[in-house]
């Protein structure tokens, strides 16, 4: 059965359509793997705070104890800060515009009424915002692998001066 040009328009529009669905799925993808990461973030340091009781206690002490919880609380803190910075620009939003106006996009919309154009307009302007959030999902992904050292320094520097805080009470 031969298609005609139309035909092929169409289905040219609906790859581009299902490709942005797939995009936007990452993009989503990302931005869920960076809420858990913020959760754990808090975890952290919400477990710190409820013991900073014998944290404290080894930090008014001298020796290698106090010189080991100095270090372990100034290594959470940079941890923390380091992955919240990372957290924050994968979560941020990037309204980045397509190259073209795209009835696709939710910025640089065009200005008047495009109706319907045709199939291969369409399908063009799909293929630009299936590019631009590409690019947005590859960006919130690497910030969150740039994060993921950060994050697993803070769980350690958390359960290291929770640990050693206990043993030092």
């Amino acid at each position: 059965m031969k298609t005609n040009a139309s035909d092929a328009g169409h289905e040219e529009v609906v790859s581009a359509l299902t490709a942005a669905t797939v995009c936007q799925s990452y993009v989503q993808h990302a931005d869920t793997k960076a809420g858990v990461f913020i959760v754990v973030q808090a975890g952290g340091a919400s477990m710190l705070a409820a013991q900073m009781g014998p944290v404290f206690t080894i930090l008014r002490g001298c020796g290698w104890v106090a010189l080991a919880g100095l270090v372990l609380l100034i290594g959470f803190a940079v941890s923390f800060v380091a992955s919240g910075y990372h957290l924050v620009q994968a979560l941020r939003p990037d309204l980045r515009p397509t190259d073209r106006p795209s009835r696709f996009s939710i910025v640089n919309r065009p200005t008047r009424n495009a109706g319907h154009g045709n199939p291969g307009q369409q399908a063009e302007e799909a293929w630009a915002t299936v590019q631009v959030l590409s690019e947005i999902a590859a960006r919130k992904h690497r910030r969150i692998a740039r994060s993921i050292p950060w994050i697993c320094l803070l769980v350690v520097t958390t359960i290291g001066a929770i640990a050693l805080g206990a043993a030092a009470s």
